[in-house]
């Protein structure tokens, strides 16, 4: 039976205590693997004979080392800790993570929120202190074997660094791949590599490098369209010029150069000495139109005298997923922005019953609940220093998990004050102050004053015979609903 990554699967039996939430993990398809489909099977069977009901299921198909990088394990410990479960099953108790750190984390959110972990194939009562001696000792050998498996390949990249071979053996732009693990230059695309260069030394940006690219049918090793940064980011590591970056460092390739040594050293001068463009320059809308794709929109053509246009994002670097062409102009967009905030002020009382409505039909987050959740991660901090205390955990560890904790409670907070009200309505209360501000301001400020004000306007494509306003969606930051 195959599944889908992270969908809970929902039972009848939800009795407080025997509910379960099934945690998967396979770092990679292999014969020595044990698999989802096993590892599921085996808890299933395992929560059957302790009468615990599964109400749901959640896996991952990456390391164990990553964590935040891993939805299930995240979706699993957020179930714990909204008594939707009560216990998490593994396959193995590392499954859960390889790391040190990470399994004190773990270990404490569950044990705050009431819940258990178990594994259904090495059974251990870690209520007792020999059972939690024991699983200590698991979790150790797991990080034991997890930084062997680090030294080997950090071994194995320094080999491969002093062959002349890139760390890793994927494929690369401009290059095939040998059955020895070399790299031989590939004609169709070696060529417009070095235009690449040229084009970059003479001061060609990256968003057009990018379009340039892809209108040439290049694509990246993964089959994707060029992203500015993406290209940026190929050019500056130089493997085109013989060369491998490598932790920090470039290193002499075994692999045959595109590029000259003196085109290499022309195009890293320039980018030492290409200056970085100052935010807010742009004018007053800088940074607030968007596409009816979902894509920013870019300056295109913005000339001294501030005259110009924005342009689609996607359709700059030759991404054809935008289903049609989108530009307007700087000035329609200033004049439309203008209008906007210069007409707010007689509007102030609507707005304030229009926000009302929409409180009454889309309620905020329950500041009640984010303030539990708080306290809950206030006791989190202080079960963890008794823990230092009493030398159940490293001071490392100890650092690691209250770092951690903190972060958590920091964006609680914010969203605590997201919900608060009075964030609305005190920037209503600020209409009359800020539009006043507005006339006789550098663009600059203006533009602060725009962002506070308005979280984006989207740019619809254009149509004949009507206003071109109508093409402009304005959406204010008091507006609850936007994303």
């Amino acid at each position: 039976m195959r599944m889908n990554a992270n969908a809970p699967i929902a039972l009848r039996d939800t009795r407080p205590g025997n509910r379960a939430v099934l945690y998967l993990r396979q770092s990679k398809e292999r014969e020595d693997s044990e698999s989802i489909e096993i590892q599921e099977h085996i808890g299933r069977e395992y929560c059957k004979q302790h009468g615990y009901s599964v109400v749901a299921v959640h896996l991952d198909r990456t390391t164990g080392q990553k964590w935040d990088s891993r939805p299930g394990v995240v979706a699993t410990m957020d179930m714990i800790e909204r008594s939707e479960a009560d216990v998490i099953v593994l396959w193995k108790w590392s499954r859960l993570s390889r790391s040190r750190l990470h399994w004190a984390v773990a270990s404490d959110r569950v044990d705050i929120a009431g819940g258990r972990i178990e594994s259904a194939t090495e059974p251990l009562d870690t209520t007792t202190a020999s059972g939690r001696f024991a699983r200590g000792l698991l979790t150790e050998v797991a990080a034991f074997q997890a930084e062997q498996i680090g030294e080997v390949w950090r071994e194995t990249f320094d080999r491969r660094i002093r062959e002349g071979l890139p760390a890793t053996g994927r494929a690369r732009f401009g290059y095939t791949r040998q059955d020895d693990g070399t790299y031989a230059l590939n004609p169709a695309e070696a060529p417009d590599i070095a235009e690449l260069y040229r084009r970059a030394i003479d001061g060609v940006g990256a968003a057009r490098l990018a379009r340039w690219a892809n209108e040439r049918g290049h694509r990246t090793t993964r089959g994707g369209l060029w992203l500015p940064h993406g290209l940026r980011g190929y050019l500056d590591h130089g493997f085109a010029a013989g060369l491998i970056y490598h932790g920090g460092k470039f290193h002499p390739g075994k692999h045959p150069a595109i590029i000259t040594a003196e085109n290499w050293e022309a195009y890293r001068g320039l980018r030492k000495l290409a200056p970085r463009r100052p935010r807010g320059k742009l004018g007053m809308v800088s940074g607030l139109a968007w596409c009816h794709c979902g894509a920013r929109m870019m300056a295109s053509s913005i000339r001294s005298d501030g005259s110009g246009s924005y342009g689609c994002a996607r359709r700059q670097r030759g991404d054809s997923s935008c289903p049609a062409p989108v530009y307007i102009t700087r000035a329609r967009l200033e004049q439309y922005v203008s209008e906007w905030i210069e007409g707010l002020t007689p509007r102030v009382d609507l707005i304030r019953e229009e926000l009302a409505a929409v409180r009454r039909e889309n309620p905020i987050e329950d500041r009640e609940a984010i303030g539990r959740l708080i306290g809950k991660h206030e006791q989190r901090l202080t079960a963890l220093t008794l823990r230092l205390i009493d030398g159940k955990i490293s001071q490392t560890a100890y650092d690691g998990a209250t770092s951690q904790v903190e972060q958590q409670i920091a964006e609680l907070r914010a969203r605590l004050q997201l919900a608060e009200p009075r964030r609305q309505d005190d920037l209503v209360d600020r209409i009359p102050e800020l539009t006043e501000k507005w006339r006789d301001t550098p663009p600059e400020a203006q533009n602060r004053i725009a962002h506070a004000l308005i979280a984006k306007v989207t740019v619809s494509p254009p149509f004949y015979g009507g206003d071109w306003r109508r093409r402009l969606t304005l959406t204010p930051n008091w507006d609850i609903n936007h994303d």
